[in-house]
């Protein structure tokens, strides 16, 4: 029975007994290998193939390692591939320009085969993790990101990045707020299934918790916190009248009936009545279930 493949690599080197060396020693490994003697052919077999993962020799001709890296990083299907530069240079400017070029990590010539293997074992578990975060991100929408529980963010989705940009936004992260609220959330021991607002960061702007993420991240988003675009969400999402939407929208910025009443002009009956109609419509049977709902809703918008 042939063993599956632990993940693809691809080799760029000109020197055909480097290829060879580390072609035999990664397949005896698990790993399917493509290889490739400069930089051009790199590009194309990446282009075809998109490896897990490339060892990319720094000096070559026609196209060196670096500028082979800056193009793939430029292509947005190769760009996240993790890239380990192999190099004679032992100084440590040369080292520095490969990182700061984007590769992950570095060998020195002449190679030692268990350290390739066990650098190339620890990114690929790190690009693994990355894409799962990635695929999380993409999941949950626009402006959403990642974080530990401690409120340290571990991934950014391009809409979250850009409403952290805003100093007035970027000030609760700056000021370690995010990471007390955090905590605050975490000793609560929340229902992991229950979003939460963690932070009204402006008018039209809430910060808000997902859900758990494994044990030990937490997903996440911003959301609008305008009321009528709530309103809006909630009285489509639900087939809610223009009243039952104004009373729910009210109960999800923590309102109690008697406070819905009063900003609303109706009595503590009428609100009774109107959330009795909601929830049926809503299927659900108390305010927290439908407080959960609502925010669902939300967090997908």
């Amino acid at each position: 029975m042939m063993q599956e493949s632990r993940g693809t690599i691809l080799i760029v080197d000109d020197s055909a007994d480097m290829l060879s060396i580390l072609n035999e020693a990664l397949t005896k490994a698990g790993y399917s290998v493509f290889v490739a003697m400069d930089g051009l052919q790199a590009i194309s077999i990446a282009d075809s193939i998109t490896p897990d993962l490339i060892l990319l020799d720094a000096l070559m001709p026609h196209l060196d390692g670096f500028d082979t890296c800056v193009r793939l990083k430029q292509s947005d299907t190769l760009s996240n591939i993790p890239i380990i530069f192999m190099t004679g240079l032992s100084d440590s400017a040369n080292i520095v320009k490969g990182l700061q070029l984007g590769g992950v990590d570095y060998v020195t010539k002449p190679v030692k085969i268990d350290e390739v293997i066990a650098r190339v074992e620890l990114h690929l578990m790190q690009s693994k993790q990355i894409k799962r975060s990635v695929n999380v991100l993409n999941e949950v929408g626009k402006n959403a990101f990642i974080s530990d529980l401690s409120g340290k963010i571990n991934m950014l989705s391009a809409g979250a990045k850009s409403l952290l940009n805003d100093a007035d936004n970027s000030q609760i992260l700056r000021d370690g707020e995010f990471a007390n609220l955090v905590r605050e959330w975490r000793d609560s021991q929340p229902r992991a299934d229950l979003p939460v607002i963690l932070k009204k960061l402006s008018s039209s702007l809430s910060l808000s918790i997902v859900s758990l993420l494994g044990d030990d991240e937490i997903i996440c988003k911003f959301i609008n916190s305008d009321v009528n675009v709530i309103q809006s969400s909630l009285k489509e999402a639900f087939g809610l009248t223009e009243r039952e939407s104004e009373v729910l929208v009210w109960l999800t910025q923590g309102k109690t009936n008697h406070e819905i009443a009063d900003i609303l002009s109706m009595s503590a009956r009428t609100v009774n009545k109107h959330l009795e109609h909601i929830f049926k419509k809503m299927m659900v049977e108390n305010r927290i279930a439908a407080v959960s709902k609502c925010f669902k809703v939300l967090n997908a918008s």
